[in-house]
């Protein structure tokens, strides 16, 4: 009977650990005060998460939200080299 080895690649990333370790310094010290987070997991499940702080004005989060949202889909088009704005920028139809 052949054993099977689970293969999945557990390495860190190093980006992500950077900006973690940012946004933990800055909680600590009181310079962060809310947070949405949006995370994929090494099974590629996808998960989300917030904190709201009452200082923080819901409006303007949700509003940065939002810009993060369309700049996101801009360059995952960009990346998978199907968008419209790739074709644009490609010369192509």
């Amino acid at each position: 009977m052949t054993k099977v080895k689970d293969i999945t690649d557990n390495a860190p990333n190093p980006d992500t650990i950077e900006i973690l370790e940012g946004l933990l310094e800055d909680a600590k010290s009181g310079k962060l005060r809310s947070i949405v987070a949006v995370y994929g997991e090494n099974d590629d499940s996808q998960r989300h998460a917030w904190s709201l702080d009452d200082r923080t004005s819901p409006r303007r989060l949700l509003a940065e939200l939002t810009i993060t949202n369309h700049e996101y889909i801009t360059n995952l088009g960009l990346l998978e080299q199907d968008s419209i704005l790739y074709k644009a920028l490609k010369g192509g139809g």
